[in-house]
């Protein structure tokens, strides 16, 4: 009896992995389309993404404290923005950049989890990422079908 829960256990991980794991719904990233875009005259573009390889999660991010954007993994969302100072919040961490206007800038969102005995602790980090780097890794992704819960100057 107990081979037979610890087997429906593990089909029911594997089966709860899978659902998880599926690609999203969208458009995917499209160099020529999504990556060479003019930028209007006095703004910034900062593309925000989450790798696929980081399973079923959402991720919220704060666009200055004051817009709110979901993102899903495998998913990324461009925008333009003010130059200057700027702030990204994601979970307890804060990306600070200072835009300059008609530049692009890239930002992964992303989590680590470290495994104790009868917990989880998931850290959150946000980083801004090299074009080169950026390139590879949105070439994974999709527009996300849902957008910014509040609407900052989209793309």
């Amino acid at each position: 009896m107990k081979a037979a829960m610890t087997v429906l256990a593990v089909l029911s991980l594997a089966a709860l992995a899978a659902c998880t794991t599926a690609p999203p719904v969208g458009r995917k990233f499209d160099p020529g389309i999504d990556g060479s875009a003019d930028i209007p005259a006095g703004k910034a573009a900062i593309y925000i993404y989450a790798k696929p390889d980081q399973g079923g999660q959402l991720f919220e991010v704060n666009l200055n404290g004051v817009d709110k954007l979901q993102l899903s993994a495998g998913t990324f969302q461009a925008y333009f923005m003010q130059p200057g100072r700027n702030a990204l919040i994601f979970g307890d961490q804060i990306l600070s950049m200072n835009l300059q206007a008609g530049q692009r800038y890239y930002v992964r969102l992303y989590t680590t989890s470290l495994y104790l005995v009868l917990f989880t602790v998931t850290q959150f980090h946000v980083a801004e990422v090299l074009p080169a780097e950026a390139a590879k890794d949105l070439l994974e992704c999709t527009v996300p079908v849902r957008a910014a819960t509040s609407t900052p100057e989209q793309k």
